[in-house]
């Protein structure tokens, strides 16, 4: 169509105020990406341990869980800043952010979805075994 981008979407150059919320959430966006980074390979680095104490293993899924759920909002981070540092295509760059934004909201219902999923499967495991015991006369 005439007069739009490459896309289908208008032209819109944001202003100053604009850009400054836009980096601010990126800001925030990437910042929450890295925390989450940071505390899923602490997560995934104590599961390494599972070997001094078995209960460690159930960080591992935490712990990809974060380390994926981190990138994830690093990206939608690197996209909110490209709206703000390039010229001309605003609106196709935020529509690539919401896009990153919607697959990081995804991800992290995922992970969650999983995490609980296996921690249930754990404490089954757990409860089977401690019956297990009970049942074999043991401690």
């Amino acid at each position: 169509m005439p007069g739009m981008g490459g896309y289908g979407f208008g032209q819109y150059e944001f202003n100053d105020m604009e850009n400054a919320i836009i980096a601010k959430t990126a800001g925030r966006a990437k910042v929450w990406g890295i925390i989450s980074i940071v505390i899923g390979a602490l997560y995934l680095l104590s599961s390494l341990f599972f070997f001094l104490s078995p209960g460690l293993l159930a960080n591992l899924a935490p712990g990809i869980g974060g380390i994926v759920v981190g990138i994830t909002f690093v990206g939608v981070g690197n996209s909110l800043s490209s709206i703000v540092q390039t010229q001309g295509n605003d609106i196709e760059h935020m529509m690539a952010a919401m896009q990153k934004l919607g697959t990081a909201f995804m991800t992290q219902i995922i992970v969650l979805i999983v995490q609980v999923v296996l921690a249930i499967i754990l404490m089954m495991i757990v409860f089977l075994f401690l019956a297990a015991m009970v049942a074999a006369g043991g401690p």
